[in-house]
């Protein structure tokens, strides 16, 4: 066994899935392997691709630059997600959209195999629909799930291109079950999507540009900094107290601080932040649109709206405890990300409930101090809206 210390931090940017899960992980892949070889008598349906990953905002977010290079090739593409995020990509006539909204893509434990959720609307809905697109079509499974690859088989695909891994994890998919990925460190997310175009075209690498929202880019001069506090796994939070010590600060300074949440998180975001500051809830991803353009900086814990202010060429300042970089990490030229994982007793971790106290005590090591650095490299930047510029000049002090 390597007993290096270059080794020992490798080993601790790999997420460790427990026993029972890759037992189950084992049988589902010995049905998958099953299901492809049926599959392999449909008929074929190679200019169809159905691009899944169903589950959080910034994982669709990271899938723009691959939809967009499949479509530029007059590709069907069928993005297999929740209904919810279709507004953010524009109407092609190329491109269409099959809502897909896993039960095992809930934060919630309890949620996750309650058998109801599994043969009621919408998720019953969503297969029906989906056995009318899929069958014998090519399927992208980005996450490396075998669950969502069994599914895919399902529904009739005929060919499922999934990750060698789960998201970089310990748990590894079957060459059997699936054509492979290799998942690859050292990328983000949305560089590590593009990998499954070197697979379908089978060719080397390809080159595109970050995630882009230009279709809704609108951005509205002010000197508005929004904090985004909460996410679907409390592991994420940062000190109550640093928030409200930040909102001081930048205050001072002269801006206008305010809290964005997304739907029934005010209760939560506001527990986080304090009464002085203004919470936000956006209700649609319309509205996270909206207000995001609003801002000239967004300070975020790693979630789906850090990833959506960054394809809107929003400048965010994003605070990682336990998440994997730089796959989780935003792209923008603008952006920055906080973080104390060369620590040496640092290592990745499951978004479980077991892990909550894990993950809060690598971000608790992010001080208030090091945000205010990276905000004033933010808003010292060349590239940033003039009234940005304007208003951190003329700040007292």
């Amino acid at each position: 066994m390597p007993s290096s210390k270059g080794s020992d931090r490798a080993s601790a940017k790999v997420i460790r899935i427990r026993l029972g899960r890759r037992m189950a992980a084992s049988l589902l892949s010995t049905m998958a392997f099953f299901w492809r070889l049926a599959n392999k008598l449909r008929k074929a349906e190679p200019n169809r691709i159905l691009v899944a990953d169903p589950v959080g905002l910034g994982d669709i977010i990271t899938c723009e630059p691959l939809i967009r290079e499949l479509v530029a090739e007059r590709k069907e593409v069928v993005i297999c997600s929740k209904a919810v995020w279709k507004v953010l990509f524009p109407e092609h006539g190329f491109l269409r959209w099959a809502p897909l909204h896993l039960p095992f893509g809930s934060p919630d434990e309890k949620a996750k195999y309650a058998l109801k959720h599994y043969y009621l609307n919408p998720f019953r809905g969503d297969i029906l629909n989906l056995k009318k697109l899929a069958r014998g079509a090519t399927a992208l499974e980005l996450r490396g799930d075998i669950r969502c690859v069994l599914l895919l088989y399902a529904v009739g695909c005929r060919r499922v291109i999934s990750l060698s891994s789960y998201l970089g994890s310990d748990l590894h998919m079957w060459r059997a079950a699936a054509e492979i990925v290799p998942f690859q460190d050292g990328i983000r997310r949305w560089e590590l999507n593009l990998r499954f175009l070197e697979t379908l075209r089978n060719q080397g690498p390809v080159k595109s540009s970050r995630p882009c929202f230009e279709h809704l880019t609108d951005q509205v001069e002010n000197n508005r900094i929004c904090f985004m506090p909460v996410a679907p796994w409390p592991g994420k939070f940062w000190q109550k107290e640093r928030w409200a010590d930040l909102a001081a600060t930048l205050r001072k300074k002269g801006f206008v601080v305010e809290t964005l949440c997304g739907p029934d998180q005010g209760l939560e975001a506001l527990a986080q932040v304090g009464e002085s500051l203004k919470v936000i809830e956006c209700k649609s991803a319309g509205q996270w649109v909206e207000q995001l353009n609003r801002c000239c900086c967004l300070i975020s814990v790693d979630s789906g709206p850090m990833h959506l202010a960054d394809a809107l060429d929003v400048p965010v300042i994003a605070l990682f405890g336990q998440g994997k970089l730089p796959l989780w990490a935003p792209s923008g030229p603008q952006s920055r990300f906080i973080h104390h994982q060369s620590d040496p007793d640092f290592f990745v971790c499951q978004p479980i409930f077991q892990n909550i106290a894990l993950g809060q005590k690598f971000m608790n090591r992010i001080t208030v101090d090091e945000v205010m650095k990276n905000v004033e490299l933010v808003l010292t930047d060349d590239l940033r809206s003039a009234s940005c510029a304007a208003a951190h000049s003329n700040r007292p002090g």
